[in-house]
């Protein structure tokens, strides 16, 4: 004797999909997890850049000393530093909530500020890396004049003072270079954000 079957009711669809559609937990997907990469390794090069850059001095005598403040450039570099590091580390925090959590909390009008944002914080990178890079050079290079000059005209050059000078600024090398990767990973999350927008985009 053959069983009738009853219409699926919309209450028994739902069960039935329920059953054997289990709910899974969202994963963070590629994207995030790059972006999240890419800003801690430019949060970490801004620090460290930032803590090289400002602990540059020289001592000559008593009353004369060289520090990063003296040169306009370096200046900028630390100001640069300084709001690279705000910024990433903002976007950071969310980034680290969404891949954690696997949600996103950003709403519409977000991606379109951190677009515009990663593009001003990378130009600004950008000219801070060149300003101390050139500024270096610059002024390492008139030192070996000054110095040429100097013993053409009096016979004796400045040995000690040079050797300072020239540790002072091959330190500043090094937070220049920190602050050039920080530029490279920068414009990979500016990258990723073009794309994220680009996904939002009808």
């Amino acid at each position: 004797m053959s069983e009738t079957r009853q219409p699926a009711t919309p209450a028994s669809i739902h069960q039935i999909e329920g059953q054997t559609q289990p709910r899974v937990a969202s994963k963070p997907t590629l994207m995030p997890l790059l972006a999240l990469i890419a800003r801690l390794v430019t949060l970490a090069s801004l620090i460290v850049s930032l803590s090289v850059m400002v602990s540059d001095s020289e001592k000559f005598d008593s009353r004369t000393s060289l520090h990063f403040n003296d040169i306009y450039s370096y200046r900028y570099v630390v100001a640069t530093c300084v709001i690279g590091i705000v910024y990433n580390l903002s976007q950071s925090s969310l980034l680290i909530y969404e891949v954690g959590s696997g949600k996103k909390i950003l709403n519409h009008p977000f991606p379109h500020v951190i677009f515009i944002g990663d593009k001003v914080i990378l130009c600004l990178l950008a000219t801070g890396v060149g300003a101390a890079f050139g500024v270096t050079i610059d002024l390492k290079s008139e030192i070996d004049e000054l110095e040429d000059a100097f013993e053409d005209h009096v016979g004796f050059g400045f040995p000690s003072v040079r050797a300072k000078l020239d540790d002072f600024f091959n330190r500043a090398y090094i937070p220049t270079i920190f602050l050039l990767i920080a530029l490279l990973t920068c414009g990979v999350s500016s990258v990723l954000s073009s794309l994220a927008l680009a996904k939002r985009t009808p």
